[in-house]
Parts: C-alpha cells; sequence; structure tokens
C-alpha cells in the first residue's frame, strides 16, 4: 500500500482562492497553501475548504 493521500488536499474553490489571491506568484502561492493548511489543521479538518483559505489570503 503506497503512503499518502488518493484524494485532493484542497478544495477547487480553496485552489481558486489561492491562485487569485497569490496572483500567480509561486512564493505567495507557497506561503498561502501553508497558511491555509495551518487553519484547517487548527480547525481540525482534513481537507483545506474555501474558509481555511480565504483566512489565509486575509
Amino acid at each position: 500500500m503506497p503512503a499518502g493521500r488518493s484524494d485532493s488536499l484542497c478544495s477547487d474553490d480553496a485552489m481558486t482562492l489561492i491562485h487569485d489571491a497569490s496572483r500567480g506568484c509561486l512564493r505567495a502561492v507557497n506561503s498561502l497553501a501553508v497558511q491555509a493548511l495551518l487553519s484547517a489543521y487548527a480547525d481540525n479538518k482534513s481537507v483545506v475548504g474555501e474558509t481555511g483559505a480565504r483566512a489565509a489570503a486575509e
């Protein structure tokens, strides 16, 4: 059995929001994604949703 997840870690809405907020800058994408992951972890969620991505973008 391979390690890791087979499903997506972020919802499509979260990915779109991160992309739009970062304006495509890779460093900003990485920073926002890390913040969104931490937000999801703090909320005990297994998938980053739009709410977590929005919190990261603020």
